[in-house]
């Protein structure tokens, strides 16, 4: 972190690096939050199939406790999550 504050000048110097740096912040912020939730959906889908309990926030958005419906809705969610961390992956390449 230091290195950062120390050399942020060097390093953002360049109206290129600049012009990067404010493009690309917001997509990497979207990738970090959406990979972090990827996992959390992950490790939920995971409690629910090896010990048939369903973490609260499965059940709350869900409304009912079936093992087939809990699984089909975290899948798509970790389905949407992975596309979402591909598509931001994919805008950072064509930066």
């Amino acid at each position: 972190m230091h290195y950062m504050q120390d050399n942020a000048t060097v390093i953002a110097g360049g109206r290129g690096n600049h012009a990067y740096i404010l493009a690309a912040a917001p997509i990497y912020d979207e990738w970090i939050r959406n990979n972090y939730e990827l996992r959390v959906w992950q490790t939920y889908l995971q409690i629910g199939i090896q010990g048939r309990h369903w973490a609260k926030e499965v059940s709350t958005r869900i409304k009912k406790r079936g093992n087939v419906i809990n699984n089909r809705f975290i899948k798509k969610k970790i389905n949407r999550l992975t596309n979402n961390i591909a598509q931001a992956s994919a805008t950072i390449t064509n930066l």
